[in-house]
């Protein structure tokens, strides 16, 4: 399983979040201020509606560094265990096909309240999302639901894991524009999502499943972007579905699903591995 391992003190097992959150910070304020020093405005990164020449290098720079960092605090015994090579493939489609039903589901019942119509996305866009989303969710997740809620899980606790992860996970996403109702509700929203894909890898006991499951919601929010929606509380504040009652509900009624889902997905590793 990703969390295996011996009780510690809370103080030792928490020990590597603290050098992790160390290692971001540093990370985040370079990859903000070395173009910002090149293109002779420091802060224009912090700005809203960034120059997309630096926004892109600024993204790749920071995903790069987010990646590198969790890596090296992360044991090697621990990553060998959340990213096993058997199954990686099946497990991620897995994930990707529960994340497109589910969304599917969701704009459904969005249409049929008369909220959302269908996008017409760019070609290019998409094709550019599609690449890019599962290099995205990997890092994410290799973060989020495998170092920091396995050393979470050491230090606190599965319940205290589960909370202090995905506050983390819903936070990092805040610093956005924004009034302070709709970031409020998209920050439930965010905490729902990292609930689902940490009971997800953790019952899968693998990480594959959650990648290819944020990997599918990355590519449907270029494809749909927010802001599509009409309405308030119910389809999202702002006309995101992650800001509303109905994506809240859609991501609740997943939670009981996923811990058979990942049962299932664990068993049939362990049948490739008993058939190889």
């Amino acid at each position: 399983m990703i969390l295996a391992g011996r009780a510690r003190p809370a103080s030792r097992a928490l020990r590597p979040v603290l050098t992790w959150l160390t290692l971001l910070a540093l990370g985040w304020v370079a990859c903000w201020l070395g173009p910002g020093l090149v293109a002779g405005d420091p802060a224009v990164l912090l700005r809203p509606h960034p120059p997309e020449a630096l926004r892109v290098p600024y993204l790749v720079l920071l995903y790069g560094w987010f990646l590198g960092a969790t890596l090296c605090c992360w044991p090697r015994h621990a990553r060998a265990a959340g990213l096993p090579r058997r199954g990686a493939g099946a497990a991620f489609l897995a994930g990707l096909g529960l994340g497109l039903v589910a969304a599917g589901v969701q704009r459904l019942v969005l249409a049929l309240g008369g909220w959302w119509t269908a996008p017409d996305p760019d070609p290019g866009v998409l094709l550019a999302a599609v690449l890019t989303a599962p290099l995205l969710a990997f890092a994410e997740e290799v973060a989020f639901r495998g170092f920091l809620f396995g050393t979470l899980k050491r230090g606190l606790g599965r319940p205290g894991a589960f909370l202090a992860a995905n506050l983390f996970f819903a936070s990092v996403h805040l610093f956005r524009p924004g009034a302070l109702e709709f970031k409020a509700a998209y920050g439930v929203g965010l905490f729902l999502v990292g609930l689902v894909l940490c009971r997800l890898a953790e019952s899968a006991g693998t990480l594959w499943p959650a990648i290819g499951l944020h990997s599918g919601w990355i590519v449907l929010r270029v494809a749909d972007p927010p802001g599509g929606l009409s309405g308030g509380w119910l389809p999202g504040l702002e006309g995101d579905p992650l800001a509303g009652l109905v994506g809240w509900l859609m991501l609740l009624g997943l939670l009981p699903l996923l811990a058979p889902l990942g049962r299932r997905m664990a068993g049939a590793r362990e049948d490739q591995r008993g058939a190889d």
